[in-house]
C-alpha cells in the first residue's frame, strides 16, 4: 500500500484551483488592458479567444498558458518578467512608439500607417514636424 504525504494530498487538492498568483497576475493583465483603453473584446480578438476566457484570466480564475502569457506580453509592449514579478512595475516601456500606443488615437494612427510607402511615410513625417512646431508655438 503506498502512502501519499500530506504535502502531495494538499497539493492534489489544489490542482485546478487558482492561486494568489493567477489573480494577481490576472489583475496586470487588466491594468494594462484597462489603461491602454481597449475591452475584453479587443483582447480577445487579438489573442484568438474569447471574451469569457480573457475574463476569466483577468480574474485569475483561469491559469493563463506561457504561451498566452508571452502574447499579452508583446501586444502591450512590457516583459513577460514584469507581468510575473508581484511587485514590478508593468508600465509599457518609454519608446515613443509604445507611449502612442497606449492611447486609442495614438494605437489607431499606427494602424492607419501600416502599407504605406517609404515616401508616404516621410510626407507624414514632415507633416507631423510641423504641427509638433505649430504647438510650441502656440504655448
Amino acid at each position: 500500500m503506498t502512502t501519499i504525504s500530506q504535502s502531495a494530498l494538499s497539493q492534489r487538492a489544489r490542482k485546478g484551483r487558482s492561486s494568489t498568483f493567477d489573480a494577481n497576475l490576472g489583475q496586470r493583465i487588466r491594468e494594462l488592458r484597462v489603461g491602454s483603453g481597449r475591452t475584453q473584446e479587443w483582447l480577445a480578438a487579438q489573442l484568438d479567444l474569447t471574451f469569457q476566457q480573457v475574463q476569466k484570466y483577468e480574474k485569475g480564475t483561469n491559469r493563463v498558458s506561457s504561451h498566452t502569457l508571452s502574447r499579452i506580453a508583446g501586444i502591450f509592449h512590457v516583459s513577460i518578467a514584469s507581468l510575473m514579478e508581484e511587485s514590478a512595475d508593468i508600465r509599457p516601456r518609454d519608446e515613443p512608439w509604445a507611449k502612442l500606443a497606449r492611447s486609442r488615437a495614438g494605437y489607431d494612427v499606427m494602424l492607419s500607417l501600416v502599407g504605406l510607402s517609404d515616401h508616404q511615410l516621410s510626407l507624414i513625417a514632415a507633416v507631423s514636424r510641423g504641427m509638433q512646431s505649430g504647438n510650441s508655438h502656440e504655448n
